[in-house]
């Protein structure tokens, strides 16, 4: 028996389960550039599953532990789930979404959906790319100036702490405040964090979909910016 899961009468125990983490295990503080501590909370992620006799049960309750240090920009990113198909095929696998591996540019499962959060240090400027890319041997090395990004899916972004400069092709650029969403339909995009002090956190669900077509072109995933590439 390891964590404490909360139902609505008592506190009972978390069944034992492989993906049930120890109660002593966080995720490590990250440090800005400019010496300012992430001071913001872990992310807490309870997972509920069927046990043998059909019951609903607490599979998981702890932190998420799965942190990718961003190389394209100052921050880190966090997937609390993942699926790779539609219908999802999750209700009957024992695999853990945290755990799967996203191909391209490692953000939208081909079919499926991302349910993530990002931590973007103060004066961070984010492309929004893993440092390595799954199926390629690039790493993003160092972006040394503005960047966007546009992934062949349908955002849902909500900004949870902090104020973040929301960018767009055009030149436009909108202040998104804590509470305030923000949906992608396959644009090219960009984001800011215009504090000196503060850390900012968006949680996001990327749902895979048909790539944007205008004026006869098809708009594929790509991203912009002075981005160095490397083995």
């Amino acid at each position: 028996m390891s964590l404490i899961a909360r139902s609505s009468h008592k506190l009972i125990p978390c069944l034992p389960h492989p993906h049930c983490p120890s109660p002593t295990q966080h995720t490590h503080t990250m440090t800005s550039k400019s010496g300012i501590p992430n001071r913001l909370p872990d992310i807490r992620r309870v997972v509920i599953e069927h046990g043998p006799d059909g019951r609903s049960r607490v599979r998981s309750d702890g932190p998420l532990t799965n942190i990718k240090a961003e190389a394209a920009f100052e921050g880190r990113s966090l997937i609390a789930w993942a699926t790779d198909g539609s219908p999802a095929k999750d209700n009957n696998s024992d695999e853990d979404g945290a755990e799967r591996r996203i191909p391209g540019l490692g953000l939208v499962p081909k079919g499926g959906t991302n349910f993530r959060y990002t931590d973007f240090a103060p004066n961070a400027e984010a492309a929004m790319v893993r440092p390595t890319v799954w199926g390629s041997s690039l790493s993003v090395r160092e972006l040394t100036g503005a960047s966007q990004h546009r992934t062949a899916s349908v955002d849902y972004n909500i900004l949870l702490v902090g104020e973040l400069i929301h960018t767009t092709e055009d030149g436009d650029e909108r202040v998104i405040k804590a509470g305030d969403i923000v949906i992608q339909r396959g644009t090219l995009h960009g984001w800011r964090n215009p504090s000196d002090t503060q850390w900012a956190r968006m949680l996001s669900v990327l749902v895979d979909g048909e790539a944007a077509v205008v004026n006869g072109q098809t708009l594929q995933d790509e991203w912009r910016g002075d981005v160095k590439m490397g083995e």
